[in-house]
């Protein structure tokens, strides 16, 4: 059996941190506290830079200054972000807005250009607008033909009706002589 005997020589002697020792601890404490520092500062710094790289494009359409401070940054590109979506919001209206006028005009537009066509193919034959009224909606059209030959005025219309992708439908037609003359009073609807 061994038995261990702890036998001090030095009895009296007190330890003592040297100079030395200590300037070693402190400068390691010290050094290692500046790297975390510079490690964190770094950190944050590349982290803002990809955010700045991959959201750059948004960024500077928005008109937005990068700072240091990252809640201010935020701020400013969400303050920015709320006006150019108030703005965007205004213009679908204008929008909207615009396109309803321009569809109500286009049906009017459209109703006007087949009556043009119709009265320049009409060769020479004669009619005689009794009504016209029109709505985004349909066109009624009252009209007396007056002609030698056979009435045209009908097939005319459903020739153009179909051109301009309209339905026509006829609300009335009467025909009556006048010796060689045949007059002929006719009603059509036409839709969008």
């Amino acid at each position: 059996m061994k038995t261990s005997l702890k036998v001090n020589l030095y009895q009296h002697k007190v330890r003592k941190l040297k100079l030395q020792t200590f300037l070693i601890l402190l400068g390691s404490l010290v050094i290692a506290g500046l790297s975390l520092n510079y490690l964190f500062s770094t950190y944050l710094y590349l982290t803002q830079s990809s955010i700045v790289k991959r959201e750059f494009p948004v960024i500077a359409k928005l008109g937005v200054n990068i700072s240091g401070d990252v809640s201010k940054t935020l701020e400013r590109v969400k303050s920015r972000s709320d006006q150019l979506k108030r703005e965007n919001q205004k213009l679908q209206k204008q929008l909207t807005n615009a396109k309803n006028f321009l569809n109500t005009e286009m049906v009017e537009h459209d109703y006007f250009t087949l009556l043009s066509e119709f009265g320049e193919k009409f060769n020479g034959e004669r009619y005689v607008l009794k009504s016209l009224v029109y709505s985004p909606t349909e066109l009624t059209l009252s009209l007396w033909e007056i002609t030698e030959t056979q009435p045209m005025a009908e097939r005319l219309l459903q020739v153009l009706a179909a051109k301009h992708k309209m339905i026509l439908t006829r609300n009335a037609y009467y025909q009556y002589s006048l010796g060689r003359l045949k007059v002929i009073e006719l009603s059509v609807s036409l839709k969008r």
